[in-house]
């Protein structure tokens, strides 16, 4: 598993060699800024941004685990976290819990979503 370190304190990772596609259609800094002030301990991205930049109608999909699985009261952290997701790639942004998804039923889709998800942030 390649690791690269992008200058701002995150770390992203990829299998095999960095896909620089998907680095060019994430904007690593500003993600990482939104991590960091949220406590986010590791932050997946999965789905269509994978394979190509999403059109203004799709959505970006993310799996997220907080610090210490502090989601904040009710969830909140995960809130505000799609809410600045959300403004920096100018559309909507999904996140859901990486072992809220894990420990969820077996179904077809769990398995394609971790299996496919990319680690793009890690203090």
């Amino acid at each position: 598993m390649g690791r690269h370190n992008d200058g701002f304190g995150s770390c992203a990772m990829s299998v095999g060699q960095r896909d620089t596609g998907l680095a060019g259609r994430i904007p690593q800094q500003r993600v990482g800024e939104a991590c960091r002030r949220l406590g986010v301990s590791q932050l997946w991205v999965h789905g269509p941004i994978l394979d190509h930049d999403p059109g203004p109608t799709e959505e970006v999909e993310f799996l997220v685990e907080f610090i210490n699985n502090d989601a904040g009261p009710w969830g909140s952290k995960l809130d505000v976290l799609e809410n600045d997701l959300s403004g920096v790639f100018h559309r909507k942004v999904r996140g859901s819990s990486r072992g809220g998804i894990r420990d969820s039923t077996p179904s077809p889709w769990r398995e394609q979503i971790l299996s496919s998800a990319r680690l793009i942030y890690e203090p």
